[in-house]
């Protein structure tokens, strides 16, 4: 009898322990999936981060601001990639595209009004001048540059106009002889004033007659 309790006890024994060791299995592979979809997910979201399209720059366009009838800014530069957001300020204008490239951007033709926007991703390289249709007449229209060298324009800042260029006619030699004739000018009256500066008829205290 003592026998058989000491076996039956040992094979009771026996079994719980298998049970304890198939749960703790079971329990570190739930583990192990949660880990390796847990890294899978991060993998997947740092991805998307990284790939989206989150990082190309956006530029806006104000369709006739103030009740104006242009567009602001009239020549926009960007690299290809940037997204241009049109916001309408005003009613009935559109983005009539009268040149571009092939494969580009199209254009914008329904006419819309104040409150409404529309936005394109630029991809193709080229000029893009384009009008609104209503008001081309009284000179609304604008120019899209697409270029990988916009990034490099802006870096360098503003440019020094040369005054020829906003129609300022400055030559070199004019002013060379204006500063000289102001030079000597200035010495002739010095000159004369410590030569001639008093007269016969100057009166100062304690003169002799």
């Amino acid at each position: 009898m003592g026998t058989t309790a000491a076996a039956d006890g040992h094979d009771a024994y026996s079994a719980v322990s298998s049970l304890q060791e198939e749960d703790d299995e079971e329990n570190g592979e739930e583990e192990n999936g949660e880990e390796e979809n847990g890294e899978e997910e991060n993998g997947e979201e740092n991805g998307a981060a990284d790939n989206g399209d989150d990082d190309g720059a956006t530029e806006t366009v104000i369709v006739g601001p103030d009740g104006e009838n242009v567009f602001e800014p009239d020549d926009l530069t960007i690299e290809p990639g940037t997204t241009v957001e049109f916001i309408w300020e005003s009613d009935t204008h559109n983005l009539a595209l009268e040149s571009g490239p092939d494969g580009g951007w199209e254009g914008y033709d329904p006419i819309e009004d104040t409150g409404f926007e529309y936005e394109h991703t630029f991809e193709v390289e080229g000029t893009y001048e384009y009008v609104c249709d209503p008001h081309v007449a009284a000179g609304m229209d604008a120019v899209i540059t697409v270029t990988e060298d916009a990034g490099d324009a802006a870096a360098e800042g503003p440019t020094e106009v040369d005054p020829h260029a906003i129609g300022v006619p400055v030559q070199k030699h004019f002013i060379g002889a204006a500063t000289f004739a102001a030079i000597f000018v200035t010495f002739v009256f010095t000159f004369y004033v410590l030569k001639y500066g008093e007269s016969a008829n100057t009166s100062y205290p304690n003169k002799k007659e």
